[in-house]
């Protein structure tokens, strides 16, 4: 078997040098680089991490799918901390959050819920969004504790009206007033700042090979 060539090598090279390029022009983190922008909630046998921005009531509580995670949710939480206070959480043992007792159960994620509304200091009923995962431990809280709870978002469309761009969404509401019935519908908005545009109904929008186009009359 004959020995790699000299011009075999050269790529090899090349490659280190490329990575010495790229380490001399890398610098160090300082620790607040990689501090978490939110808080800890010491729950006694572990700390919750937690993030709540805007103020108002009622305060929104995001809980994510099983391989989520928090800061998922950053650019709707801004959105809606225009109008409210909204909060992202991290489950034991996701993101910034410490392990917590086994097993992890539903059961367990709505306990660590109740707990960390405790230590928080969130005396006001949580509006409640479960993504996937997180709807079960949700729905489990809001069983457990109907009081603590002004609604479970049960449901939103995958895709908007395409008349009226709005989102269909179905709010479960554990202890509702006694002038709302089964079956009321409400129109809710949130406002935030849009870049200059003209405003179009999805209908007037196609695909013309590849591209977004609109119909001129």
């Amino acid at each position: 078997m004959k020995p790699h060539s000299r011009a075999s090598r050269k790529p090899c090279a090349g490659l280190v040098a490329s990575f010495a390029l790229l380490a001399g022009g890398a610098h160090a983190l300082e620790p607040s680089d990689l501090a978490p922008p939110g808080e800890f909630a010491n729950l006694e046998t572990h700390r919750l991490y937690f993030d709540c921005r805007g103020e108002g009531s009622p305060r929104v509580l995001f809980d994510y799918g099983i391989a989520g995670a928090a800061v998922e949710w950053q650019d709707i939480q801004r959105t809606l901390a225009t109008e409210t206070t909204v909060c992202g959480y991290g489950r034991a043992g996701y993101g910034w959050s410490d392990p917590g007792p086994s097993p992890r159960t539903a059961a367990q994620a709505a306990a660590e819920i109740a707990a960390l509304a405790a230590a928080a200091g969130w005396r006001d009923p949580l509006l409640l969004v479960g993504h996937s995962f997180g709807g079960f431990d949700v729905r489990y809280f809001a069983a457990r504790h109907p009081a603590a709870v002004a609604g479970v978002v049960r449901e939103i469309a995958p895709a908007a009206d395409p008349a009226t761009r709005t989102f269909s969404a179905r709010v479960a509401l554990p202890t509702p007033q006694a002038d709302i019935r089964l079956g009321m519908t409400a129109t809710v908005s949130f406002s935030a700042p849009l870049p200059p545009g003209i405003r179009l109904p999805l209908t007037a929008l196609l695909n013309d090979q590849g591209k977004t186009s609109v119909w001129v009359v």
